[in-house]
């Protein structure tokens, strides 16, 4: 737990650091003694547990801010909303961050939350920055978008390039979440598959807010994969991944970084290994 404090309070700093001397310090003109920044985060919900760490990190980044005297007297009043990890609660937290509050700049987390934002902050001239969100390329939508994370098609790659050539798999199945997120790591993964001479056997999605995957475990299974590429987060992931394993795989299995969290490994038991 130590360790993810330590590096999203890093995080938090970079990010809060980097818009203020991007954006507001270029503007000198500018005489505010409070500035609003808007943060759109999962605070309940299926991945609850990202949005309360993301606000842990912003605590203890303002407070170093504050306490190094950096904005000099000034002060940066965070405005927080929950997404509850939905795209239309994203929206509507959006709208009203900027019509209601002023803000200049908007922090949200997950990528099926933050997509939607894009034209909205792209049409308010609204800065967005991203945490949490892996779809590829998303910054490249719009010049006020920027991230701080890992895309999914980078992860993807490198996770096939080393299970063929280093392992030696060839033949592929990939369950992937519903949304954003996985449909960009699960279209990098194939392309990098067949790129090296691979074959995908099955590709099936699993809901986040799923319980029961033992219908696309099934398929999957009948295609005789070698190895299963598993792309999600939060619980759902810990479920179908347990599942997976509990329906007599044998092959290997391949995560994302959610593997990380000990959160989410912990369900699997032994199976983690």
């Amino acid at each position: 737990m130590q360790q993810k404090r330590i590096f999203i309070s890093f995080l938090a700093c970079l990010l809060i650091l980097l818009i203020l001397s991007g954006f507001w310090f270029g503007k000198k003109k500018e005489k505010l003694k409070v500035y609003k920044i808007g943060a759109i985060l999962p605070l309940t919900g299926n991945v609850a547990l990202f949005g309360q760490w993301h606000k842990q990190g912003f605590v203890i980044a303002l407070d170093r801010i504050k306490k190094e005297k950096i904005l000099k007297g000034k002060e940066i009043k965070i405005i927080y909303g929950d997404s509850k990890n939905l795209a239309k609660e994203g929206v509507t937290l959006m709208n009203k961050f900027i019509s209601v509050y002023k803000v200049p700049v908007v922090i949200s987390a997950m990528s099926g939350v933050s997509k939607p934002l894009i034209p909205i902050a792209d049409k308010n001239d609204v800065v967005l920055f991203l945490i949490d969100v892996t779809y590829p390329r998303i910054t490249e939508e719009s010049p006020m978008v920027f991230r701080h994370f890992i895309q999914s098609d980078r992860e993807a790659k490198a996770l096939a390039e080393y299970a063929i050539e280093t392992l030696g798999i060839k033949r592929f199945a990939t369950l992937y979440l519903e949304d954003e997120t996985g449909l960009g790591a699960k279209s990098a993964f194939r392309h990098e598959v067949e790129s090296h001479g691979g074959t995908i056997t099955c590709e099936e999605s699993f809901a986040k807010t799923g319980l029961d995957f033992r219908s696309q475990i099934t398929k999957i299974l009948q295609t005789t994969p070698e190895a299963v590429f598993v792309f999600g987060y939060g619980k759902s992931w810990s479920i179908v991944t347990k599942q997976l394993i509990e329906a007599g795989f044998k092959g290997q299995i391949l995560a994302n970084t959610v593997m990380w969290f000990p959160v989410f490994r912990k369900p699997l038991g032994k199976g983690a290994e």
